[in-house]
């Protein structure tokens, strides 16, 4: 349960969420995004108050990565990125010579030419993944919430991940992210949320929070510096 959260965060920027197991991380992730209502206080998005935006509002410019997406097992990968295009299922009737074109440019960014016409219930847990993070560039989304979003990836498809990521926050894009991987987290955020038994134990600049003093006290743990910067000592040239 979260308490006592007052925050502002800043478009184009990159939120890694971090802090200890039951924190809060993914509740804190769920009322983002609108998925669960807070008892008390208000959310807004911009100027204007979360509940008064309509859903098909909020989720034509929003997308949302869960830890586990039910996706039917029968449907081919071309046709969960096309449909993945709206934010209502009654606008899949008019799909349109457009859609298609832009379900081929996404299929050859993302580099899954071959799962095309693959089933989602047949892809493994990493070609999944990159299904649905291909499925991102469908929309013309300004924020993107992802919920460990790199659970089920190999080394190669983490790759692939950081680069995918990376693009999208250098096109304007504002993530908002719970990851787990220090070394990730070192290389994608520019600014980090920790959490901590439910309330924001401390926000800002990756260089203020990725610090040995803070970290120790967020996961209480007494780790030398040395072994903290050893976790996060991997420069984004070797991805």
């Amino acid at each position: 349960m979260l308490k006592n959260i007052s925050c502002n965060l800043e478009k184009n920027e990159f939120y890694s969420i971090i802090g200890p197991n039951g924190a809060g991380k993914t509740t804190f992730l769920k009322h983002l995004g609108g998925i669960l209502k807070p008892t008390s206080g208000k959310l807004y998005v911009g100027d204007k108050e979360l509940k008064n935006i309509s859903s098909k509002t909020f989720w034509e410019k929003t997308a949302y990565i869960p830890q586990e997406l039910n996706i039917q097992g029968d449907t081919p990968v071309y046709d969960f990125l096309l449909y993945s295009r709206y934010s209502s299922i009654s606008r899949i009737d008019r799909v349109s010579n457009e859609d298609h074109v832009r379900t081929l440019e996404v299929i050859k960014l993302a580099g899954i030419e071959h799962l095309r016409w693959n089933r989602m219930g047949e892809l493994s847990g990493g070609q999944r993944q990159k299904v649905i993070l291909a499925s991102i560039l469908m929309k013309d989304v300004e924020l993107i919430l992802m919920d460990e979003p790199t659970t089920f990836l190999d080394v190669h498809n983490r790759n692939f991940f950081i680069s995918f990521l990376k693009r999208l926050h250098l096109s304007g894009k504002t993530i908002i992210a719970n990851l787990h991987n220090f070394t990730e987290i070192s290389n994608l955020s520019t600014k980090i949320i920790a959490l901590k038994d439910g309330e924001i134990f401390k926000m800002g600049d990756k260089s203020e929070i990725l610090q040995a003093d803070v970290l120790n006290e967020l996961y209480d743990l007494e780790l030398p510096s040395d072994n903290w910067q050893s976790l996060l000592s991997v420069t984004s040239s070797n991805y």
